[in-house]
């Protein structure tokens, strides 16, 4: 059985491994939401939500204007999110430059804004529930060049925490269910 397990396990991480997003980003791409340039002073622990927002207000048009205070270039897709940001207590994290890609964003959130390279290249807002988890190290080629490192992801920002349909609870009762059956097979 545990064989079986530790089977089972290693095919889903082989699978999980393979099926990351490392590639060119692009704003078309499903669940980038759009793209903010970055300018001199933002901040990413103060500024993500605001420019995060002023980029869903953007979206359904694939549109370029300016959007956020103060103003910035922005470019959205097509798909219309009307949706308001929630922010998370600490949802800003700060990423290593340790040569990892992608990065993995912790699953439970809707959107992620990420800071890509200070203040030379710009924002980028995912909805994860479409896109995934793992972001793309390089913001290449919505800023910098095809097939090179330039811009590479600096920090986060996660919002609107989304429920887990209940797969807490079930794990809750069978955990509860095993501990019943192991009193029951002690003491019987």
């Amino acid at each position: 059985m545990i064989r079986k397990l530790f089977t089972v396990a290693a095919v889903m991480t082989f699978v999980f491994a393979i099926s990351t997003n490392a590639h060119a980003l692009l704003i078309s791409d499903a669940g980038v939401v759009g793209a903010a340039d970055g300018l001199a002073g933002d901040n990413p622990g103060n500024d993500a939500d605001d420019i995060a927002q002023a980029i869903l207000n953007l979206t359904g048009s694939l549109a370029t204007g300016s959007c956020a205070v103060p103003p910035r270039t922005c470019w959205t897709g097509t798909v219309d999110y009307s949706d308001t940001i929630v922010t998370v207590p600490n949802g800003k994290t700060d990423v290593p430059n340790d040569g990892s890609d992608p990065i993995a964003i912790p699953g439970g959130y809707k959107y992620a804004i990420v800071k890509y390279d200070g203040q030379q290249a710009g924002w980028v807002l995912f909805d994860l529930t479409v896109y995934g988890y793992n972001l793309p190290a390089n913001s290449n080629t919505i800023w910098g060049a095809a097939g090179t490192d330039q811009y590479r992801i600096s920090s986060f920002t996660v919002f609107n925490p989304v429920p887990d349909g209940g797969s807490s609870a079930a794990l809750l009762g069978a955990a509860l269910l095993g501990l019943n059956v192991l009193r029951r097979k002690l003491n019987g």
